[in-house]
């Protein structure tokens, strides 16, 4: 799937909008990225110098409310050239995550998906099978104003 966006229907999981950064460490690299957004199921990253397809990666990132986590992941997608629509970066699903880190990581979509969608006028995400528009540009750690 590289270079290329990945199918909506194989998300599965609401994504809101999340910009922090991200200690990105590979076993040849270590980089600081930035979060595009994420899931209950994994996380964008931007990056320059994408990790290759496959590869695991443990990220470390802190939500908002001050909350460090560290989690493991493997990278499912990869972006290796900038584009109007899709950043250069990798999708990142989570692999090993604490039940501390996937509390806060649910508690965090649960919370920015319901006001993105409550805007727009949709129903809850709860299910996964919602559409939110807009979700696919960064954010501060909140859904984009005027959505």
């Amino acid at each position: 799937m590289e270079g290329q966006p990945p199918p909506s229907d194989h998300r599965g999981e609401p994504r809101v909008p999340l910009e922090v950064e991200v200690d990105c460490r590979t076993p040849q690299a270590a980089i600081i990225d930035v979060a595009v957004n994420i899931s209950r199921g994994g996380i964008f990253i931007r990056c320059p110098d994408p990790p290759l397809l496959g590869e695991e990666v443990t990220l470390t990132f802190v939500l908002l409310g001050g909350h460090r986590l560290r989690v493991t992941g493997s990278v499912v997608w990869s972006n290796p050239v900038e584009g109007k629509v899709f950043p250069r970066g990798i999708g990142v699903k989570f692999t090993k995550l604490g039940e501390r880190e996937q509390e806060l990581i649910e508690r965090y979509v649960e919370m920015f998906a319901d006001k993105v969608l409550e805007r727009a006028g949709q129903e809850s995400p709860a299910t996964g099978t919602a559409e939110m528009p807009g979700l696919d540009q960064p954010g501060r750690g909140e859904p984009r104003r005027g959505i």
